[in-house]
């Protein structure tokens, strides 16, 4: 997703000229609902250097006008961002709870096996 295909901006405060152009955007595209967006790599080569460290997806629900400002925000930033779909789904997630379902993030860190003589 670039910049240019989000056409009417800027957008300032509530803006529902932001509203229109991203479910504009999205339907042209198929995106679902829930999305995680980032910096393409050529993004991140072009800011600082490539030492930006928001290289981690943050997701978007582009049916809240909170996630649209963050997603209007990054595209400022960065010009370019990667749109994926959230896989799972929010009504496939595994964990659940009794105000509804949650996700989470493991990370490890892999080593090669030590080398024995």
């Amino acid at each position: 997703m670039s910049a240019a295909e989000l056409p009417g901006g800027p957008y300032r405060g509530v803006s529902p000229a932001l509203v229109v152009a991203v479910e504009r955007l999205r339907a042209q595209k198929g995106w679902p609902r829930c999305v995680y967006i980032r910096p393409t790599a050529e993004a991140l080569a072009r800011a600082a250097a490539g030492r930006d460290k928001n290289v981690k997806p943050v997701y978007v629900d582009l049916e809240s006008y909170p996630f649209l400002e963050i997603l209007h925000r990054w595209l400022g930033t960065y010009a370019a961002l990667e749109v994926t779909e959230m896989l799972p789904g929010p009504d496939q997630l595994l964990w659940r709870e009794p105000d509804g379902r949650r996700t989470f993030e493991l990370r490890t860190l892999l080593c090669p096996a030590a080398v024995t003589g």
